[in-house]
Formats: C-alpha cells, sequence, structure tokens
C-alpha cells in the first residue's frame, strides 16, 4: 500500500472509529465487524482519464449496472482485491495508477465501504463470460 494513502487510510479510521473506553469497545466491536470491505476500479481501456471505462451488468440483486468490484477476502490487501475484480469480472489484466475514491453506504444495519482506483489495461483478452456474476461488460466512451 502506497505510503500516502497509508496515511490517508489510517486518518480515515482515525476519525471514524475513535478510541472509546474498554467497557465501550468492547460493545461497539461486533458493529465494526460488520462493516464491509470491498474494492473495485474505474477501468480505462486504453488512456486513463481520456479514453472508454468499463461497466458491468451484474446478475445479482435483480441486475445493476456498476464498475466492477466485490468484497475484499480475508488476508487480500484491497488492491490486490481490486485487480483480482477487474480480472474476474471484466478478464482484462490491469495496473493502478491511482487511488480514486472512497464510497459508504448502508446495506441494511451494515455500513459497506467501497475503495476504488484508476486502473488502465495491460492486456485486454476477449471477454467470455465466464464470470456468473456478470453477464455483460460494456465500455462507454468518455465524450
Amino acid at each position: 500500500m502506497p505510503f500516502r494513502f497509508k496515511c490517508l487510510f489510517i486518518k480515515y479510521l482515525e476519525l471514524n472509529y475513535p478510541k472509546m473506553e474498554n467497557n465501550q469497545e468492547e460493545q461497539n466491536k461486533s458493529s465494526l465487524r460488520e462493516t464491509i470491505l470491498a474494492a473495485g476500479a474505474i477501468l480505462w481501456r486504453k488512456e486513463p482519464f481520456a479514453s472508454d471505462i468499463a461497466v458491468i451488468h451484474r446478475t445479482r440483486y435483480g441486475g445493476e449496472w456498476c464498475l466492477p468490484k466485490d468484497k475484499v477476502q480475508l488476508g487480500e490487501t484491497l488492491e490486490k482485491a481490486a485487480l483480482r475484480e477487474v480480472k474476474e469480472e471484466t478478464d482484462c489484466v490491469a495496473r493502478i495508477v491511482r487511488f480514486a475514491s472512497v464510497i459508504d453506504y448502508n446495506v441494511k444495519r451494515t455500513k459497506k465501504q467501497i475503495f476504488y482506483w484508476h486502473m488502465e489495461v495491460v492486456d485486454e483478452s476477449k471477454w467470455d463470460e465466464k464470470d456468473v456474476e456478470v453477464d455483460q461488460i460494456v465500455w462507454l466512451d468518455r465524450k
């Protein structure tokens, strides 16, 4: 994880999860465990910030169009999770250009945080629908 991002991430955690008295900490541990971490990408096809971006259609949850993303697996870094999801959902090998943003929202009573990176395609294979969750990929023109 790049040093600058680590500092921002630690600051983010400090602001959102301040230190508490031991008894409060024990009471709130379950809610902290319920935060779902996910990672994804704004995947640029040719030149970052000046070309097409990938949008996928997921069959899950009634169908949705979104950027490639999914949950971080145990022991996986946010960056590795984002790169894995890009490969799984688009069949593209990508490289991280820079951090993009974090999105927070609630799913029922659980907080979800999605960390996004700008990525550029290094190798684009022919997409073959092998991911059971994704049934389409569309490259949207930036213009």
